[in-house]
């Protein structure tokens, strides 16, 4: 840049044109030097022709760190180009104080459209990115809450650069993402963020996040999750399962797990494979508390008329006495 560093501002043009200023902002130059000024890093855009224009809406960002004389004063200039030999018409939009070790970001969004842009420290040097883009924001619609069971869900996201924006979970044990697109992984809180990088015409968006709930499903309205109710499609909150087999009795048509099924097994809840009834009341052996009917709970007792019971006691006594007879 020894063209830059000489100090007659009618060399400045020639200068600017030999480095092949962009059409755009997003072009801006990096130019070092300029110590004569007894200042540092300054950027300037001498305009000849339309080509040569900041745009509404653009957004001049100079980041500036590192001073070799701290502290000083960083400062952003924006205006109007003016002739060769004549100085620039700028505002001070922005002044920072840079201390040691510290960074400044000055930053202005144009309202209207430019022709210069100057970037400096007040004292000596300095390091100083200078970038000229759009911003952008990112519109990302706040998703349902989801069960586990409702599977894929596509994601709503943009930015208002147009640039395709990128979705990423932050939580990847509760949902997952493949492009716009969610799958719930286990019940918990969701949070998805969407981002967009930039390029060379739109400064890196902020990235904005949402949280959402995943849950299970209870289909039945028992008050246990589809996922580990044994019966999810017919409600039962006491979730009986008499066989342990993972079915709830409620809509296990084997509650015994014996072959049979309930409807046509004598006893449901206790396993009889044999469905042995003996006394054919339609109740198995197995369940039947009246094995033998409800009249013939036990062998039947042979009634003793009362005259007989006299007759044997009489006969019991004459037997005592002849045997004490025999025994003098």
């Amino acid at each position: 840049m020894t063209c830059f560093r000489s100090a007659v501002v009618g060399f400045l043009a020639s200068c600017w044109a030999t480095d092949g200023w962009a059409v755009r902002s997003t072009g801006c130059q990096d130019i070092d030097g300029a110590a004569f000024t007894n200042k540092s890093d300054v950027y300037y855009q001498q305009i000849n022709n339309a080509r040569y224009v900041w745009s509404a809406g653009e957004t001049i960002r100079a980041t500036w760190t590192n001073p070799t004389n701290p502290p000083d004063t960083a400062r952003l200039l924006i205006g109007s180009s003016a002739a060769s030999g004549t100085p620039a018409s700028t505002t001070d939009f922005d002044n920072a104080v840079l201390g040691a070790g510290g960074t400044v970001v000055l930053e202005h969004t144009l309202t209207q459209a430019r022709t210069y842009v100057g970037s400096e420290l007040d004292v000596q040097n300095g390091d100083v990115v200078l970038a000229c883009k759009v911003l952008q924001t990112i519109a990302f619609n706040q998703p349902a809450d989801q069960k586990v069971q409702d599977g894929n869900t596509n994601l709503v996201a943009s930015s208002n650069s147009g640039l395709a924006v990128t979705f990423a979970s932050t939580t990847p044990g509760v949902c997952s993402m493949a492009g716009a697109t969610m799958t719930p992984v286990a019940t918990g809180t969701c949070m998805v963020s969407v981002s967009q990088a930039g390029n060379g015409d739109y400064y890196p968006a902020i990235s904005v996040s949402r949280t959402f709930t995943i849950t299970n499903a209870d289909s039945d309205g028992d008050g246990t999750d589809d996922g580990p109710d044994n019966c999810p499609l017919i409600a039962n909150a006491d979730q009986l399962d008499t066989d342990s087999d993972g079915t709830g009795d409620a809509c296990d048509s084997d509650d015994d797990d014996d072959g049979d099924n309930d409807g046509s097994d004598n006893c449901p809840l206790i396993a009889n494979a044999d469905q042995l009834d003996t006394d054919s009341d339609g109740t198995g052996d197995a369940c039947d508390s009246s094995v033998f009917g409800a009249d013939q709970h036990a062998l039947p007792v042979p009634t003793v008329p009362t005259s007989w019971l006299i007759l044997g006691a009489v006969l019991l006594a004459l037997q005592g006495g002849f045997r004490r007879q025999l025994n003098r």
